[in-house]
């Protein structure tokens, strides 16, 4: 049992993490969201530095509690360290999309697809963008092979 941990130290930041891990492998989202953000405080406030482990899973538990707006800042956060699991570009792409940042999703979702070619959930995202594109704009014919070729990688 590590909760009484907290009770006994308010400001234990591992223990607020692996809490946070706990519940989000249990799929309890939004309480690892709250443990997770107060490791993610704890540690800033005391070391004068992020905890990546905290923010990458605050990132997933963000997502998958559909938050995608929250999702961004801490995807965005993950993005940035030096090894990214292509995964991550998916889930970044998915919340801009969902955050109505297309430009930010196509960006992600293409990236996904490049480091791996199939990606079938990057791909059909990056489709649906592409084909309401075509839809919007039906005389542009690069937009229409773009769309043709992704939707190809769907079928």
């Amino acid at each position: 049992e590590i909760e009484p941990v907290v009770v006994k130290e308010p400001a234990n930041a591992t223990a607020y993490r692996l809490i946070g891990l706990c519940r989000l492998q249990l799929k309890k989202y939004d309480s690892a969201i709250d443990a997770l953000k107060k490791a993610r405080d704890l540690t800033l406030a005391r070391e004068q530095q992020d905890d990546p482990t905290a923010r990458t899973a605050l990132a997933r538990a963000y997502f998958y509690s559909e938050k995608y707006a929250e999702a961004v800042p801490e995807l965005e956060y993950v993005m940035k360290q030096p090894k990214v699991d292509p995964a991550f570009y998916y889930l970044l792409g998915f919340a801009y999309y969902r955050s109505n940042n297309e430009e930010g999703a196509v960006t992600a979702l293409n990236k996904a697809v490049e480091l791996s070619d199939k990606d079938l959930d990057s791909w059909r995202v990056l489709t649906e963008i592409l084909i309401s594109r075509v839809t919007a704009n039906p005389a542009d014919a690069a937009l229409t092979a773009k769309a043709t070729a992704a939707a190809q990688k769907v079928k």
